[in-house]
């Protein structure tokens, strides 16, 4: 590799990423993508978190990092209690187990899913949250940069 070949990521990157994040109270795995392809995001658009882009900035390809979010600095927001919904069982489809603190991607009309996190079921309604999944955990980002776009291989 010559010098100046791995250029110092800036807003705008394309960057790949291998990653796993943890519980920071006892380290147990709530995500990870090792082993599969690498998740490409472009810096600065917060297609992950901000604290995340912001961690990213600078770095280099070949660069690992951890990254520390605190529940207490509002990682994942702040609690909405518009967020839970109260939905008729009868539009789950029969094949989706249904069960408390279970977690299903919806699907929303402009095609992008997001996670919901069953509360509560009785025999006519589920109750969903869709409050982010690790709103009130402290967590632990291992971070790989693998791909930087216009780097030189």
């Amino acid at each position: 590799m010559s010098p100046g070949s791995r250029r110092a990521i800036a807003a705008g990157d394309r960057v790949g990423l291998r990653y796993t994040v943890r519980l920071a109270a006892d380290g147990r795995v709530v995500d990870s993508n090792r082993g599969d392809a690498p998740l490409t995001i472009t810096v600065g658009r917060a297609e992950l978190l901000d604290k995340l882009d912001d961690a990213l900035v600078g770095r280099r390809r070949g660069d690992r990092f951890r990254l520390e979010l605190r529940a207490a600095q509002g990682a994942f927001g702040s609690y909405d209690a518009e967020k839970v919904q109260r939905m008729p069982r009868a539009e789950f489809a029969s094949g989706i187990a249904l069960e408390v603190d279970s977690v299903i991607g919806f699907g929303l009309p402009d095609g992008t899913e997001v996670a919901g996190r069953v509360t509560e079921l009785t025999d006519t309604t589920v109750t969903v949250d869709f409050n982010h999944p690790l709103l009130g955990h402290d967590v632990v980002y291992e971070v790989e940069i693998v791909e930087v776009s216009g780097d030189a291989a």
